[in-house]
């Protein structure tokens, strides 16, 4: 969507640039309300913000415009010190679909943080054939957590083709993987169906 006053997008980006803490947070929300790629470039460099909440709504905005130019400096804010901006990026990545976050992401399924590994699960699932193999593997991980993001994001995928790979999960020696896998089996099943339905 081409945004018509660009003097009002001007001042937007100008106060993402200048503004106060809650200036620059409010300039990144309605950015990524009016959608204009003219402010991509402003947004990228404003994951850089010393505030956390202001990269939080950047990197959310950033997936919300879809522009292929924000998929490195995402991957970047996968190590941010903050584990909200960390999930943003990874779900904004998941919105992207491109072919560059997949390792990134299969990586960050390590993260010792729950809320983190959970936001990269759900990035992952997006991604759909992209990340089905890397996810397929993490299933083997020798990592309970691993294997329980990795399941979680097949079951957002909704791929069919993972029902067998997560059935070999159902008795798992650890109770958290075997929930996660039971959950998301069910999930591609209703997914489908759904589909279905609607056909």
């Amino acid at each position: 969507m081409e945004f018509s006053n660009a003097g009002s997008l001007d001042k937007l980006i100008e106060e993402l640039k200048h503004g106060d803490k809650w200036a620059r947070k409010d300039a990144a929300v309605d950015l990524r309300e009016i959608g204009d790629e003219r402010a991509v470039e402003p947004l990228i460099e404003a994951l850089k913000d010393d505030d956390k909440d202001v990269r939080f709504e950047v990197a959310y905005t950033l997936g919300e415009l879809g522009d292929k130019r924000a998929v490195e400096p995402l991957i970047e804010a996968l190590k941010d010190g903050d584990i909200s901006v960390r999930k943003a990026a990874a779900i904004a990545l998941g919105k992207l679909r491109d072919e560059r976050a997949v390792e990134p992401l299969i990586e960050a399924l390590s993260n010792k943080i729950n809320f983190v590994r959970k936001g990269v699960a759900l990035g992952l699932g997006r991604m759909g054939e992209l990340a089905f193999e890397p996810l397929i593997k993490a299933l083997k991980s020798g990592d309970s957590s691993i294997r329980e993001a990795a399941a979680i994001a097949l079951g957002k995928s909704g791929n069919v083709r993972a029902i067998e790979y997560l059935n070999e999960l159902v008795d798992d020696s650890d109770k958290g993987v075997r929930k996660a896998a039971k959950r998301a089996i069910e999930n591609i099943k209703k997914v489908n169906a759904d589909n279905t339905g609607k056909s």
